[in-house]
């Protein structure tokens, strides 16, 4: 099967899907890389937050693009061969579910300490891996 057998609706929302993926963990690296040195330079943390601030508001676009991009993916291009990787897509959902829901708490939920935040974020990060590495065996 070659690209020009693959619709281009489907083609368009693996496209966004990937796009979103990328945002997503690309800036969830990013900030992890960058809030460290920051703080050592700006001991008020206005900078600090902003950064996470801004990342927030890009970063949920990004999540909801590629969960919607991904779940009309599936929906779409669901056929006998998918059955297989069935146990996949349940993992990805699980994951994609879990980290959403994670980010979610970790912004809302005010009584958690730094220390906390650093191991839900860990979680967040592990859980981003693991839904890129079930993608893997979506590659078509």
């Amino acid at each position: 099967m070659n690209i020009y057998d693959i619709p281009l609706v489907y083609q368009t929302l693996k496209l966004l899907h990937l796009i979103g993926a990328s945002v997503w963990l690309g800036g969830m690296i990013l900030i992890s890389a960058i809030v460290p040195v920051v703080k050592q330079e700006d001991k008020s943390g206005k900078i600090v937050t902003l950064l996470v601030t801004r990342f927030r508001q890009i970063g949920w676009y990004a999540f909801f693009l590629s969960a919607a991009s991904g779940l009309m993916m599936w929906l779409y291009g669901w056929t006998e061969s998918a059955i297989l990787q069935y146990q996949s897509y349940q993992l990805k959902f699980f994951l994609l579910f879990l980290t959403g829901i994670l980010t979610y708490s970790q912004i809302k939920l005010k009584f958690l300490n730094q220390a906390q935040k650093g191991i839900i974020q860990g979680i967040i990060l592990l859980s981003t891996f693991g839904i890129f590495f079930t993608s893997i065996y979506f590659v078509s």
